[in-house]
């Protein structure tokens, strides 16, 4: 009779231990988490409109600066600068923007290749944007209106 009791008390004690053990993972789990950083948040700026651009170029060891407007616009898949480079409003180039970055992939636009790449500001109220127009690489600053 005392082993069965002994064995008793054994089994019992290893419930308790075991009780006792997923209490203390499930607290130190539970209270070991922290809200994250909300990166998602959505910026209800629009970027679409009129933008005031202001170019810094240097070729050839002149330096030229250039201040025009330009227009964006967006379709289903991508957004549209119309006065591309200040090369007339009929004249377009093509962006894609994911999260605050931008791409203008490479593409004819006047009879230039350009390519070029950009990053809007957090509170899509301004915007710098290195791009070429074939080899001549020019700085750009953009503000919206």
């Amino acid at each position: 009779m005392i082993i069965v009791s002994q064995v008793n008390i054994k089994i019992i004690g290893l419930r308790y231990f075991f009780r006792y053990i997923f209490i203390v993972l499930f607290s130190v789990v539970i209270f070991s988490c922290t809200k994250e950083d909300d990166d998602t948040t959505i910026n209800t700026v629009d970027i679409t409109g009129e933008w005031n651009c202001h170019d810094n170029e240097s070729a050839n060891g002149i330096y030229a600066e250039r201040n025009y407007i330009i227009d964006i616009s967006k379709t289903d898949s991508n957004y549209i600068i119309s006065n591309y480079a200040s090369l007339g409003i009929d004249v377009t180039a093509y962006f894609n923007k994911s999260s605050n970055s931008f791409t203008v992939e490479l593409q004819d636009v006047d009879g230039f290749q350009t390519h070029g790449t950009g990053t809007f500001s957090s509170d899509n109220k301004t915007a710098t944007f290195t791009y070429y127009l074939d080899d001549e690489q020019i700085n750009s600053s953009w503000t919206n209106n």
